[in-house]
């Protein structure tokens, strides 16, 4: 609700697309054994667009919110396990197939999982978009 209120006047796609990296990475996370950092995993997807959403650096806002430094260090430069999932994410997003292998294997997950989590982010989000209309 709060990223949606962030977002009121921008690209419905912005908010949509940040909620499904949000699952995306929450799912991800249990896959890639990280279950006991899902919620995290989730806040780093949703705040993955918050700089263009509020159209200020992201290191900037990242900054002023309690978060990790490793959750900053994803968003920021992709470092760590975090960082990881996060480009694992971006990598899905751009069809690089090459480097979203080389991620599943780095962290030992099985990449036939990683189109099982997209779709389920993707049925979520569109189940959580119809309850906000």
């Amino acid at each position: 609700m709060v990223i949606s209120d962030l977002g009121k006047g921008k690209s419905d796609e912005l908010l949509t697309t940040s909620l499904i990296r949000a699952k995306f990475g929450e799912l991800l996370a249990e896959k890639a054994g990280l279950g006991s950092r899902k919620d995290e995993a989730f806040l780093m997807g949703m705040f993955s667009l918050i700089d263009v959403l509020l159209q200020r650096p992201l290191g900037e806002i990242l900054n002023q919110l309690p978060l990790a430094q490793d959750l900053m260090d994803a968003l920021l430069t992709g470092a760590g396990q975090m960082g990881d999932i996060f480009q694992l994410i971006l990598a899905y997003e751009k069809g690089d197939w090459e480097k979203m292998t080389s991620i599943t294997q780095k962290l030992k997950m099985n990449v036939t999982a990683v189109p099982d989590c997209y779709l389920k982010a993707l049925a979520w989000t569109n189940k959580l978009r119809k309850g906000m209309k």
